[in-house]
């Protein structure tokens, strides 16, 4: 199982950044997990103008066992 990170920063103020972790997983394999950064990174990149912020990085990680 994956989770979906996806760090964003401001566009005007690039050193200040936080983490998304999506809510909607995990996701069987690391292709779906991709497949929802995209989106997620389409979602911010579509509200940029009125919330600033930008996709930066992003990671599809292993969710530990518990």
């Amino acid at each position: 199982m994956f989770e979906a990170f996806v760090l964003v920063c401001m566009v005007y103020q690039p050193h200040q950044c936080v983490v998304m972790q999506d809510i909607w997983g995990p996701y069987q394999t690391k292709i779906e997990c991709a497949t929802r950064i995209t989106k997620m990174k389409e979602d911010i990149i579509s509200m940029a103008m009125v919330t600033y912020l930008m996709p930066k990085d992003s990671i599809c990680k292993e969710k530990e066992s518990t």
